[in-house]
């Protein structure tokens, strides 16, 4: 019988995490963004130009950007390790 947890990608240990989601959105629209999950972590998401709809502390949220440029960082942090990963957008065509 397999284990489960072999079957999960697992992120690097150490970082750095990549957030996957759209770097092109529009205003008001909302999207969803996550790392791959670990376990034992928290994450700590950081915006500029938009708003967590939903998710936040987890490893997907859900946002809603508010204008035509913003920043998206998740901070996690796994016993006394913080692991910061940005990620930039633009409002789209």
């Amino acid at each position: 019988m397999e284990n489960q947890d072999e079957k999960k990608p697992k992120p690097p240990k150490g970082g750095p995490y990549t957030i996957f989601g759209p770097t092109t959105f529009a205003a008001l629209e909302t999207y969803t963004y996550n790392v791959l999950p670990a376990d034992g972590v928290e994450y700590e998401w950081i915006i500029t130009g938009g708003n967590i709809m939903s998710g936040e502390g987890t490893d997907t949220i859900v946002v809603q950007w508010t204008g035509t440029l913003g920043t998206l960082t998740v901070n996690v942090i796994s016993g006394i390790a913080i692991l910061d990963t940005s990620l930039g957008g633009h409002l789209g065509d």
